[in-house]
């Protein structure tokens, strides 16, 4: 329901490493509350090890927030994904004419 803010992150992070910190944590949350991109960047910074997206057309509202605005938010952060956000885009310029 994306109820969980961003400085809910690192608590939540800590407190599931401090239980067991040999499995990955997989992040899920949708963006009814439309902080989720937010928060998917402090899981992200805080150590989470999955973070769960949709392509940028389907994402938002209830869907999960989008792959492509997280991957453009977090380019030059050291948690970065490395996936060039612009290559996500469909590109609207064709190089044939009629």
């Amino acid at each position: 329901a994306g109820l969980l803010k961003p400085a809910g992150g690192k608590p939540l992070v800590d407190a599931i490493r401090s239980v067991d910190d040999s499995i990955p944590i997989h992040f899920h949350t949708h963006a009814t509350s439309s902080a989720s991109l937010a928060v998917a960047m402090r899981m992200a910074e805080c150590g989470c090890d999955i973070v769960d997206f949709a392509t940028a057309s389907m994402a938002d509202l209830t869907s999960q927030p989008s792959l492509n605005a997280f991957c453009a938010a977090m380019d030059g952060i050291p948690r970065s994904p490395q996936i060039a956000y612009m290559s996500l885009e469909p590109s609207t310029i064709s190089s044939e004419t009629s």
